[in-house]
């Protein structure tokens, strides 16, 4: 059964939990689109599609996906450590320079840019749910709300840019440390 507070997420957040992009693939051609697509599919063509993947089993899937939306999402950035471009997003966020970076890994800036985007992309379906729900009555997510959700400073920083860079639903008031819903997308 999957928990109703992450039903909508796109299916594509699958990848940040080690899914092989093939499996995801194969999801979409069954017109998999969010996560709550996955119970239409039957449990045998699951059991069948991740038996390739050995991060993680359709079993643990169906675990993972009946957990509510805040240990869900400590799942999935506890996953993210391993995705190859968490070193890269981990290096932004210590002000290094596209130019530097791709310079370290032996890669274009373009490139660098691009595994930042696509990174980031993925999270942003995790975020607006994640901030419909941490919003409620008061109109605002503080820092301490975050801090909450993931207690890792590298994580948090990760979830903090996320919300900061999908700007076209959440604002981040540099003044008040607060995190506000734009009014868009909603």
């Amino acid at each position: 059964v999957i928990n109703k507070e992450i039903e909508n997420l796109n299916i594509d957040i699958l990848v940040k939990l080690g899914i092989k992009k093939s499996t995801i693939n194969k999801l979409h051609k069954l017109k998999a689109k969010k996560l709550g697509d996955l119970s239409a599919i039957e449990t045998a063509t699951l059991e069948e599609l991740f038996a390739e993947n050995e991060n993680i089993s359709a079993e643990n899937l169906r675990e993972i996906l009946s957990a509510d939306l805040i240990e869900f999402t400590r799942k999935i950035f506890a996953a993210l450590h391993v995705d190859p471009s968490y070193e890269i997003v981990m290096l932004h966020l210590n002000n290094h320079t596209h130019h530097e970076i791709a310079k370290r890994l032996d890669s274009s800036k373009d490139k660098v840019k691009q595994d930042i985007s696509k990174f980031f992309q993925v999270l942003y379906t995790l975020v607006d749910a994640l901030g419909n729900k941490l919003i409620g009555d008061k109109n605002y997510i503080s820092m301490e709300d975050l801090h909450a959700v993931l207690d890792g400073e590298e994580d948090f920083k990760v979830l903090l840019l996320a919300f900061k860079t999908h700007d076209t639903k959440w604002i981040f008031n540099n003044k008040t440390e607060c995190i506000t819903s734009s009014g868009k997308g909603f």
